[in-house]
Order: structure tokens, then sequence, then C-alpha cells
């Protein structure tokens, strides 16, 4: 039988059927004890709060204070590190004054703020607090849509993959007319070139970037120039139409010095050569080679060139068997049995340039193999690029052209549109203004420099002015305290 409760039942049975039946209690609240923390309890909780976490705050921030001076130091210690070996290579530390006149360079104009680096330091280093800045800037490259390149610039050289594909290899050649190409035989990656105006320009594949190697201020009218490897060293050598060799030497004592190979030519003009750490051959216009083992000595190594208008000379084994092609595509060679003929029936059009395997370049970029008598093998056609000077087979064969064609895009970095321009002033800075950046300051005759960053201790032991500091020179602005100086 269900339950009846009337609702003048008493209160305490209501309870009890509460109690019994939903296993809740109606309780009385009126003088219950309220439970929890206090206002003043919780003020003295947040303020004991505050003052920890404003002690482990500040050591944190003097750690990473700690942190960042030393990295700025070892910074700087690597970017010294690398201009030595700059200096060692060049004789004068960076950059070529010819390219960038300014003394002045802050690691705030960009990646590369210290030009001409790309082959001593991996990744220029920059303050530690630039870091916050370029994420912005990483950031704000992202959400911004970037239009689509203009391939306006033109290719200066060619590789060639056999048949007749090509790959673009380097743009934006800022030299004038040039004259003649090698590359490195140590370091294939490098190409030099010699430009009417005695300046030879190296190539650097990893930053898609040129620059002047250096001038041949001893030159007069240069047609021929060569890189010359011995023995993990290498050497320039340019020749001019007198006949007169220039060699630079680089890494040798004699740091930088245009030296005199060769001078008192008695074959009248020349017209090409080759070159050895122990002399040089030189073909003259009327084909007649000459050997010249230095300045005034020259023996004569033969003479009645049976072609015509001869272009160029290669060596195949040592001076006694020489090759010269002429300008029909014929190759003649000489050793002791006097002049020979090497190849005739050249397929191509006006032979332009000889590679050490005996492969012809003709004016239209096409490459031919002589293979002896009249046996031609093609090798390369269709060139893209415009008009060739030269070629370079020690490696995969390269073609270096005048700007004459608009390449197509490819995996190569390229350029923004326009003519090719000369050098222009590269990024300098100013060191008396700015904040948290490094600052490289060099004289005006590349001799000497010194390396500027700011510490965030001030009382760091090795900042200028303390005992034991590594460099005590003035600072250009009271932003610095720590530097580094070239050695002396």
């Amino acid at each position: 039988m269900p339950l009846r409760i009337s609702i003048l039942y008493p209160v305490s049975c209501i309870k009890k059927f509460s109690k019994k039946y939903t296993k809740y209690i109606i309780l009385n609240t009126k003088y219950r004890k309220s439970k929890g923390f206090t206002l003043i309890e919780l003020l003295v909780a947040i303020t004991i709060i505050g003052i920890l976490a404003s002690i482990v705050l500040f050591s944190f921030d003097k750690a990473r204070e700690k942190a960042r001076d030393s990295r700025r130091k070892n910074d700087l210690a690597a970017i010294k590190a690398a201009t030595v070996l700059y200096y060692q290579d060049l004789g004068y530390f960076p950059p070529n004054p010819v390219t960038y006149p300014s003394i002045v360079y802050t690691s705030d104009t960009g990646k590369n703020w210290l030009p001409e680096m790309e082959e001593y330091i991996k990744d220029l280093p920059q303050d530690p607090k630039q870091a916050g800045i370029n994420l912005n800037k990483f950031l704000a490259n992202i959400l911004t849509i970037s239009p689509r390149p203009v391939y306006g610039a033109t290719a200066d050289i060619w590789v060639s993959n056999d048949g007749n594909s090509w790959t673009s290899r380097a743009f934006g050649y800022p030299g004038t007319s040039p004259i003649a190409y090698d590359i490195s035989s140590y370091s294939p990656n490098y190409d030099y070139v010699l430009d009417s105006n005695k300046n030879i320009y190296q190539y650097y594949p990893s930053s898609s970037s040129w620059s002047i190697l250096t001038t041949c201020t001893p030159c007069t009218n240069p047609v021929d120039f060569t890189v010359v490897s011995d023995l993990g060293d290498e050497y320039y050598d340019v020749l001019d139409a007198s006949g007169n060799i220039y060699r630079w030497v680089p890494r040798s004592h004699g740091r930088s010095a245009w030296e005199t190979l060769t001078s008192g030519f008695p074959g009248g003009t020349a017209k090409a050569f080759y070159s050895r750490s122990t002399g040089a051959v030189v073909l003259a216009q009327n084909g007649s080679i000459y050997y010249s083992s230095g300045p005034g000595s020259w023996s004569t190594l033969a003479t009645g060139y049976p072609g015509t208008n001869p272009i160029d000379i290669k060596a195949q084994s040592g001076n006694n068997l020489n090759f010269v092609l002429d300008a029909s595509g014929n190759i003649y060679y000489t050793g002791i049995s006097g002049w020979q003929t090497y190849a005739s029936g050249y397929p191509g059009t006006v032979a332009k340039d000889l590679g050490y395997f005996n492969k012809v370049l003709d004016t239209n970029g096409n490459i031919y193999s002589a293979n002896g008598g009249t046996s031609w093998t093609t090798d390369a056609t269709n060139f893209p690029g415009g008009e060739v000077v030269e070629l370079e087979d020690h490696f995969r064969t390269r073609v270096f052209a005048k700007p004459g064609v608009q390449p197509q895009p490819s995996d190569q970095p390229v350029p923004s549109s326009g003519p090719t321009q000369p050098p222009q002033p590269g990024p300098s800075g100013d060191c008396s203004i700015k904040k948290d950046i490094y600052c490289y300051i060099v004289s005006e005759d590349r001799q000497e420099f010194i390396l500027w960053a700011q510490l965030e201790n001030k009382n760091d032991p090795e900042a200028a002015g303390k005992d034991s500091a590594i460099c005590n020179e003035n600072p250009p602005s009271v932003n610095f305290n720590y530097c580094l100086i070239s050695p002396r």
C-alpha cells in the first residue's frame, strides 16, 4: 500500500522521511560557520608568491644575459677567424675595396652583412637580440604573398648535359667585356672571368654571387687568363698582347702581389697560353710556340705553323706535345717530329675555343670532340646562351657566354630583371646609433679591422676598460663595450 503523508506532519517527520528515502538531510544553516580563506590570508599568500616569482625571474634573466654575452663573444671570435682566413687567401681583410668601398659594416643590414665571406663562414652571426626582429620578419614574409619573380636577367655560365640539354649555372656577370674564362682544378665550384678592365671576377655558387677577386694592375691589353693549381695552392696568370705573363700569388709568402712570370717575348703578338708552376707555353699570332721558365728566359718549341688564324693552344703531354686549334676547326700538334695534323673536316661553324680533351666550341655554342683524322663526335647542340666566350672541360663541360638570352625558371636563383649593372657599394652600416648589433670597422688599406659588440653585463671582466679586457680601443658609440682586433 503506498505511503501517504500529510502536509500537517511535523517537520521532524519530514526530516526523517528525507533521510530514509532520499539520503538527503534538510539542514538548518542559520548558525553554520563558513569555511575558506579570509581576504587578509589571500593577500599574504599572493604577496609571498609574487616575491618568490620575482626572485626566480631575476635569476632567469641574469642567466639569459650571461648566455647571450657568451654567444656574443663566440660570434665575434668566429667572425675574426673567418676574416683571418680571408686575409691569408687574398692579402687584405674583407671586403674587396674595389667592389665595397665602405669601411663600416653592421649586422642589421642583412644576412650577408659582411660581403665576400660566404666561403669562409657558413652563416654570418648576428646579435642574439636580433633574433626576435628576424622572427617578426619571417612571420611577416609567411603572411605576405610574394609576386611571381620576373626572369629578365641573362645566364652567363651554362653546363652541358650532353646532347641538346643545358643547365644554367650563373647569372648577373658584373664585369665589362669578358676576355677569358677558367675554373679551379681544386675547387670546381669556382668560376673565374677576366674582363677588358683587367678585373678577375669569381663566382660563388653557394651564394649565387660575383665578386672581384683582384685587378691585374701591371697588365696592358690582356688576351688570356688561366688558373694554375700546384700542390694545394693556386695562382692566377694573365697574358697580355706583348707576351708578358703576370702571376697573382694570393697564398704564398708574397701574398696578393702581382709577379712578372715572363717578359721579353720573342714571338711578336701573343695569342694564347697555358701555365704551370714551373713556366708557361705561349702561342704567337703567327702560330709559333715558345716556352718560358722565367723573365727573359725563352726557348722556341715550334715555328712554321701549317694552319691559318690560330686560336688556342692546349697541352696534352708536357711541353713536348702541344695542340693548336685554328678558326677552321683544324687541330695541329707539334712534338719531336714537328707539326702534324690531328683533326680536320670540322663539322661546326667558326671554331671558338679548344678544350683540354680536344673538344672544340664553335661560335654557335655547339661542342664537338675530335677523335683524330676526320672523325668527330657531336657532344652538345642547341646552346641556349648568348655569344660564347670560352669552354672549360676539366670536369663537366661549361661554357661562358656574354649575356644575350632570357632563361626559363630553374632551380638556380634568379636575380631581378633588367640589364647587368656594375658592382654597387655593398651593405654598409652605422655603428653610432643602433644598439644590439655587431659592428665591423676595417681600415682604408684593409690591413686592420676591429669588431664590436654590446655585452649586457657592464661589469664583465673582458669588457673594454676592465682589467682583463681583450681590447681597449675607443668604441664607436656608448652602445659598445666589447671588441676584438685583427692580428698584428
